[in-house]
């Protein structure tokens, strides 16, 4: 592994927030291909559930600055102030940002964070920011080795920049169109990978666009992100235009969104069909009560659940002999959502009571 430099580096445990599912994906991605230990969840709440459990088990963390709920400034603050509270020296913080607005980044570091990550995601850039975080953990003698001279500044010959394109009457340069895709970028992030990522994500968005009118800038936002880091460009810019006109209270106009996601629909005819899809995981409420063994496993954690903590040794445990329930606990975990995982630990609950919960005669 490296830092991004070439220089070799020392895995990270890594704890990180995103709300859209494409850029959890590929930050998993992207950390697990490095050799970090990722931990990826949904929202602010549940990152600082998981931070709060165990905080030495994590080198640094990521936040998305813009998701719905508690967005990063106010996780960050929220973490910050925890820390102070018990006497805990502070982690690395990073936020994640497609903005270039000088408040947002103001805002960012006044709640605590320690710099940024701009998306889309630049591998070699996530590096570099993750080497300068180890070593602000852990010190220059630390797990994460310093990055040697960047090759680039000086030296050698470089070739000169492409000139810019000039407009038709010579005036300012005119900026050129975004492609549909990029190719070279989708496969840097995705591997092999991508073009069944991009299938896979157009189909679920596909319905939602009958009603692309009434979307709010929070789904243009998820739309932004998540088409940038699949390395569709020319959606991408068009779904930020529409996010940067909401939130200036001017009134939506998504023609030139709604070319894009045509020109990806033509796109996407070009290339080979999707992979057929591995069948369905049994819904939860369909799985039956496991086995005496694993049924104090679920009382283990429903009691965790209920003290609103996550045992994750237990999880893991279940994992090995029931992974298809452990999956459906940790689909609700992962998202805070203790309710939905008790209930679904009732479901599973052997008809017999426990002897521990049979009632005794009065």
């Amino acid at each position: 592994m490296t830092d991004g430099t070439g220089a070799p580096g020392a895995p990270l445990r890594v704890l990180a927030a995103d709300d859209v599912e494409q850029n959890r994906e590929l930050l998993a991605r992207l950390l697990e291909r490095e050799g970090h230990r990722a931990t990826v969840v949904a929202n602010g709440a549940a990152l600082l559930a998981h931070y709060e459990a165990d905080p030495a088990a994590w080198d640094v963390v990521l936040l998305d600055l813009h998701m719905p709920g508690l967005d990063g400034v106010a996780t960050c603050e929220r973490l910050r102030a925890w820390e102070r509270a018990q006497g805990w020296p502070p982690v690395p913080v990073l936020a994640l940002s497609a903005s270039v607005l000088a408040s947002d980044r103001a805002a960012a570091l006044h709640a605590g964070m320690d710099g940024f990550v701009d998306k889309p995601i630049d591998p070699q850039a996530l590096r570099r920011a993750l080497a300068e975080a180890g070593r602000r953990r852990h010190g220059p003698d630390g797990p994460a080795a310093a990055p040697p001279p960047d090759p680039s500044a000086g030296g050698g010959a470089t070739e000169p920049p492409p000139e810019t394109p000039r407009a038709p009457d010579g005036g300012a340069p005119a900026a050129p169109a975004p492609p549909v895709a990029d190719p070279a970028n989708g496969r840097a992030l995705w591997g092999g990978e991508w073009v069944a990522q991009v299938q896979r994500w157009y189909a679920q968005q596909a319905p939602a666009w009958a009603d692309v009118e009434r979307w709010d800038r929070a789904a243009w936002h998820r739309i932004a992100g998540a088409a940038a880091n699949l390395a569709l460009p020319a959606l991408a810019l068009a779904a930020r235009e529409q996010e940067r006109t909401l939130a200036q209270g001017q009134p939506a106009d998504p023609a030139a969104a709604r070319q894009a996601w045509q020109a990806l629909t033509d796109w996407l005819a070009q290339q080979a069909p999707p992979p057929a899809p591995a069948p369905a995981m049994p819904p939860a409420d369909a799985l039956s009560p496991p086995g005496p063994a694993a049924a104090a496993l679920l009382r283990q954690i429903e009691a965790a659940c209920r003290r609103g903590e996550l045992d994750e040794a237990a999880l893991a445990a279940l994992a090995v002999t029931h992974p298809a329930h452990a999956a459906a606990l940790r689909e609700a975990l992962d998202a805070f959502d203790f309710d939905t995982a008790l209930a679904r630990l009732a479901q599973w609950r052997p008809a017999a009571p426990h002897p521990e919960e049979t009632p005794t005669d009065a």
